[in-house]
């Protein structure tokens, strides 16, 4: 689960700046997300939980730029255990 975490944050620091989040963007965060949460959660499960987080990282950073505060967000844990729980 943690390697889920850190992947999705380099790939999000990496790519982010002051802006708002795109299509483009929000495509990118869930084809990293999925690729790499496939191998633990599966498939389809893997697709419910990155479009999860992605709602929730939308919610949480509506500025693409300040998704660099996303490695020290004590909340990011949390939000990743409500997505697992997620029918």
């Amino acid at each position: 689960m943690q390697k889920i975490f850190v992947l999705v944050i380099l790939f999000l620091l990496l790519n982010s700046c002051k802006r708002k989040w795109t299509d483009k963007d929000k495509q990118e965060f869930l084809s990293g997300c999925i690729n790499s949460a496939t191998k633990e959660l599966g498939s389809e499960k893997a697709k419910q939980y990155c479009h999860c987080m992605l709602d929730k990282v939308l919610a949480r950073y509506p500025d693409a730029g300040d998704i660099k505060w996303m490695s020290r967000d004590t909340a990011m844990p949390r939000m990743g255990r409500d997505c697992l729980k997620q029918p």
